[in-house]
């Protein structure tokens, strides 16, 4: 979605800013996909990529290890933003990334401000992301348990938008 978007212009920009020479890929929402990109442009020889910047769509080691010892071994970096991967800590340099539980106990506490001093019950409605995402249900039980020292708010359904800009407006739309 428009987040992603932000992101990304906000990365290729700074790239600009410093004369880096950026390569980004779109894995349209496929671990498979992404891990295949991370290999071909981190073993490249032209451009020679000297790091990897990934947001992985998946956390399991078994997706990631294989791809991230080809690129040690090749001499690359690597940094994982946005979500954490459960790897050999050894096979990339950093993280960086937010705090899910802080996000969803944020986004209801922006709620309840924005709802203060407006009396009567209130519906909640919830678009949630993958629901197999751990990181995902993290924020969201955050979030859940924050509205609920609000008992006039009410959560009145909870919607899959299979983590998706696309499912989240199919979802949106069918509601309205």
């Amino acid at each position: 979605g428009g987040c992603y978007r932000a992101n990304t212009k906000t990365v290729e920009a700074a790239a600009r800013e410093n004369e880096m020479c950026l390569d980004s890929r779109d894995a349209l929402n496929s671990g498979a996909r992404q891990v295949s990109a991370l290999r071909q442009l981190g073993l490249q020889s032209e451009p020679k990529f000297d790091v990897m910047v990934f947001a992985p769509l998946r956390p399991e080691a078994n997706y990631w290890d294989d791809a991230l010892k080809e690129l040690v071994g090749a001499g690359v970096h690597s940094i994982v933003v946005n979500r954490p991967i459960y790897s050999d800590e050894s096979l990339y340099d950093a993280y960086v990334g937010p705090n899910f539980m802080e996000q969803g106990e944020a986004a209801a506490k922006w709620l309840l401000d924005t709802l203060a001093g407006k009396e009567g019950d209130k519906n909640v409605l919830i678009l949630c992301g993958n629901k197999e995402d751990e990181l995902m249900l993290t924020r969201q039980e955050a979030f859940e348990k924050v509205l609920a020292e609000r008992p006039s708010l009410k959560i009145w359904r909870k919607v899959d938008g299979n983590d998706t800009a696309l499912g989240g407006k199919e979802q949106g739309e069918a509601i309205l």
